[in-house]
């Protein structure tokens, strides 16, 4: 229960920081986050069914949040778990850079489905993929951030 409200914590958190921070952060049309990777690490430490549960709290937070349309993060935020959820059931996740194109997968796949329900389809390519790759990157530096949080929350059971 802990790792679960230690997720949508880190997850209003990092709402908090980055909307406090957008003009700094924000490059051309992407924007340094840490929303999907720290997503992706939650869908590997995290198991079905209570994974998707907050999953969609979160979701549901952010559209309430957001100005975006309504069902927007309720819909691909689960749908970015549930594909971070089968890729790690059906690969080997243990080195770092297999994590970091798993986070880029989930990311682009995020990415096209924002830009496609908000209406901006024609910038999926190239920003879409420019937050993909940034994503990523971010991820090489957060997945090991948050692991070394996990005996401080005294996690049992998670990898």
């Amino acid at each position: 229960m802990r790792f679960h409200f230690f997720f949508l914590m880190f997850f209003v958190v990092d709402i908090l920081v980055v909307s406090s921070l957008a003009e700094i952060l924000q490059i051309g049309l992407m924007r340094i986050d840490l929303l999907i990777p720290g997503l992706c690490w939650y869908g590997l430490m995290s198991s079905l069914p209570e994974g998707i549960f907050s999953v969609l709290a979160a979701g549901s937070f952010m559209d309430c949040v957001s100005g975006v349309g309504l069902g927007l993060y309720t819909s691909s935020l689960p749908a970015a778990y549930l594909l971070v959820r089968y890729i790690a059931s059906n690969a080997r996740m243990d080195l770092w850079w297999q994590k970091t194109v798993m986070v880029l997968l989930a990311s682009f796949v995020f990415q096209a489905m924002a830009r496609i329900f908000s209406g901006y389809v024609d910038t999926i390519w190239p920003w879409g993929a420019v937050q993909a790759v940034s994503d990523g990157l971010v991820a090489i530096f957060l997945f090991p951030a948050l692991n070394s949080i996990l005996p401080l929350i005294k996690v049992r059971g998670h990898a």
